[in-house]
């Protein structure tokens, strides 16, 4: 089984790294061809409700390539934050069925079936967020180094804090187009990531109090939150448990 550690936390982002990775599987194979594919390519550690939306490009790259060159299989690891880790889970869970799948296409009809007639709004959302975590990687080293799939302050600061507020007005579009409930619920799984990535970024002094936000809450009402989304799929099981942190998270 391979599991490419500097692909982890969207390596594959990185130019080099996708020119070189067929030839990299393509050698694997003169070795043996009883082999698996494995990475944590889309995976980022993501605590504080930051959106890691689904890398596009990577997923037209990595199962796909694996699948044309016989591989044996992938394990692929998703997201655990379904709110908004539920598209990237989707096409994976696809593509191990079928590795040849339109990804673009695919990412579309989830978006259609979860979110209803506001969708195109909450695809714009989630290609905002993306192009900005992809320059992120881009200007990272391509050395190996911990915290590479760390969604900390650093990160958070060049990639969602410019866009928070068109992150909310595509939000508050996609929610005012919703027509059933089941729609609502949806996108409001994503609202309980950005409820808690707003009141971390204010707990960080990233942003003031702002109590226009549909993200906001005062301190005694994000605790009747969190309470309340102890058992949910929606946001990251360590709910709660970590605010913002520098650098490489030590736990």
């Amino acid at each position: 089984m391979l599991f490419p550690l500097r692909y982890y936390g969207w390596g594959l982002a990185k130019p080099p790294y996708a020119a070189e990775f067929r030839g990299l599987l393509e050698r694997w194979q003169q070795f043996t061809r009883n082999v698996i594919y494995g990475d944590y390519s889309v995976w980022m550690r993501s605590f504080n409700g930051a959106i890691v939306p689904p890398a596009r490009d990577i997923l037209k790259l990595e199962v796909p390539t694996a699948g044309d060159l016989g591989y044996q299989g992938v394990s692929m690891v998703g997201i655990g934050a379904w709110g908004y880790g539920g598209p990237t889970n989707y096409v994976y869970a696809r593509q191990t069925w079928d590795h040849t799948i339109d990804v673009d296409a695919t990412l579309d009809e989830w978006y259609q079936r979860a979110y209803g007639p506001g969708w195109r709004s909450m695809r714009e959302l989630f290609e905002m967020v993306e192009a900005r975590l992809v320059e992120w990687k881009r200007r990272e080293k391509l050395d190996y180094f911990g915290y590479q799939y760390e969604v900390n302050y650093e990160l958070i600061e060049f990639v969602h804090k410019p866009i928070l507020a068109d992150i909310e007005r595509l939000y508050r579009a996609a929610l005012a187009a919703a027509e059933t409930d089941a729609q609502r619920q949806r996108i409001e799984m994503l609202g309980a990531n950005l409820i808690q990535l707003h009141h971390d970024m204010r707990q960080a002094g990233m942003i003031a109090d702002n109590e226009d936000s549909i993200f906001y809450r005062t301190e005694e009402q994000y605790q009747q939150f969190l309470a309340e989304q102890r058992n949910s799929i929606a946001l990251d099981p360590a709910l709660g448990r970590y605010p913002i942190w520098h650098g490489e998270w030590s736990g």
